[in-house]
């Protein structure tokens, strides 16, 4: 399975250095320019929804919940289904539902206060804005395993925050199954719960990007080189002869 994704990898940084080689070689600059101006207007579209649809939600969010301070942590309060999550783009707040504050003990509401910070301080909402607005494309190229390394990778890193500043790994554990997921839009605590869990008890997992970067830089290992050798024959083509019958 490694060598064929190797072969792969290969395969496609060959294609781009050559398509991208003889572009630069034959002028193809404006064309490579237009080519990413329409790519971007196209990425760019599904990240604006996104944006929207997250700005409504945070709207909504603050037309039902009141500030509060919560064991030092400025948050908002209210009937949130159970739910704790950090909601914001521009200013990202943290959201805790009323029951919660009463359910969960003093160590476990710490350690979601903590992880939320974390979640907070990273302005992670705007990431996953980015990650769910790319999530068809990203889906139909590597089947969905980078969006869910990319939402564990960002849990697993607030877990790891807020160990470092007191909380424990049982109350955070504990807390992951009081918690509800929040079906979507904001930074939800309960979020990738059986990576989380595995870490918590111990468990040494191999980092979730790890693979999926080797593969990106695999091809662009292969994709640099190939362009610059395609260009470099090209222009040794077309303009080394122009060159050479002027001079004559």
């Amino acid at each position: 399975m490694r060598n064929r994704r190797l072969v792969r990898s290969g395969i496609i940084g060959g294609a781009v250095g050559c398509v991208g080689g003889w572009m630069i070689g034959m002028g193809g600059v404006a064309v490579m320019a237009g080519s990413a101006g329409v790519m971007a207007v196209v990425l760019a579209a599904p990240v604006i929804r996104g944006a929207w649809r997250h700005v409504r939600l945070t709207s909504a969010l603050n037309s039902v919940c009141s500030p509060a301070t919560v064991h030092g942590f400025p948050v908002h309060t209210g009937q949130l289904s159970r739910a704790a999550l950090v909601a914001g783009l521009h200013q990202p707040e943290i959201y805790v539902d009323t029951n919660l504050l009463a359910d969960l003990s003093d160590d476990e509401l710490t350690a979601v206060l903590l992880h939320e910070h974390a979640h907070k301080l990273g302005r992670d909402p705007l990431r996953a804005v980015l990650i769910d607005s790319l999530s068809p494309v990203v889906r139909h190229w590597h089947g969905g395993r980078l969006l869910a390394a990319l939402r564990a990778t960002a849990e697993i890193r607030a877990d790891k925050y807020a160990i470092r500043h007191g909380a424990s790994r049982t109350a955070l554990a504990s807390a992951l199954l009081k918690v509800a997921p929040v079906p979507g839009g904001g930074v939800g605590f309960s979020s990738a719960v059986d990576l989380r869990l595995r870490a918590l008890l111990g468990e040494d997992l191999r980092p979730p990007l790890s693979g999926l970067i080797g593969h990106l830089a695999c091809v662009a290992l292969v994709a640099v080189p190939t362009a610059a050798g395609c260009a470099a024959l090209n222009l040794h083509e077309t303009i080394v002869p122009q060159i050479m019958a002027s001079l004559t």
